[in-house]
């Protein structure tokens, strides 16, 4: 892709790259999994700061961020099998998602919607 085109759009690109990852050496992946449970980690920090106002910074919806990292987590462990890398992102994932539809979105509780379903739940 030049300069000048157009990226596709962030789903289109997040689809291709986990449709991908079988061309991706296992180095890479691993170094991918450790980044991503970076990420989480610093926007569960941001959330617990910030509330919603996390999610602003990504112009993704909790729940497409949600189902983003759990088909990435799935597709880890495809490609790298039940290491403890991939227990870790998924248990950190599992984490992050429960904190956030426990308190709807935001600090503080309400309802809201599961990330993996995108069904609304009411406490």
């Amino acid at each position: 892709q030049s300069a000048d085109e157009e990226k596709p759009p962030w789903l289109e690109r997040k689809r291709l790259f986990i449709q991908n990852m079988g061309n991706i050496s296992i180095e890479s992946l691993l170094i991918i999994c450790c980044e991503k449970m970076d990420n989480l980690e610093r926007l569960q920090r941001d959330f617990v700061e910030n509330g919603k106002k996390a999610w602003e910074q990504f112009g993704r919806t909790q729940q497409e961020i949600g189902r983003y990292n759990r088909a990435l987590c799935e597709g880890l462990a495809t490609h790298l099998g039940d290491i403890a890398a991939v227990k870790a992102f998924k248990a950190l994932l599992d984490n992050f998602m429960d904190m956030t539809l426990i308190s709807g979105g935001n600090v503080g509780g309400g309802n809201g919607v599961d990330p993996r379903t995108g069904e609304e739940r009411v406490r």
